[in-house]
């Protein structure tokens, strides 16, 4: 069983958004997915021309829209540790260095913010 930090990391989250590509695709261009009848051919996945059968299927335990924006905020949060990173990584002690740089491969960007703006000199 996941923990919490490992089912919600962000490479988990782009994993489950690559599995789920046309379900998401077709809840972002507002398809109507909610009362879908397997009977009719409406969403057919692109990669592998089957169609998709469980439409209201939730990811990770959550709704698409939920899903959806939390997978931009855990993108974003991303991009703002490796900036930070970057930028702080010669006034940080060696030990935040490592845990952070360890943090942010596993996917945890907010463990990694909170060191990089604790342990900088």
């Amino acid at each position: 069983m996941n923990t919490f930090t490992q089912k919600y990391s962000l490479f988990n989250m782009i994993n489950e958004y690559n599995k789920n590509k046309p379900l998401i695709q077709a809840y972002l261009k507002e398809h109507p997915i909610e009362h879908f009848d397997p009977s009719k051919p409406n969403l057919i996945d692109p990669y592998n021309g089957k169609q998709v059968e469980d439409m209201d299927k939730k990811i990770l335990g959550m709704t698409m829209g939920v899903f959806v924006v939390a997978l931009v905020i855990n993108i974003i949060l991303f991009i703002i540790a490796v900036v930070l990173l970057i930028t702080h990584w010669k006034n940080l002690p060696s030990w935040a260095q490592v845990v952070s740089l360890i943090c942010l491969l596993i996917g945890m960007p907010v463990i990694t913010i909170i060191i990089v703006l604790v342990a900088k000199k």
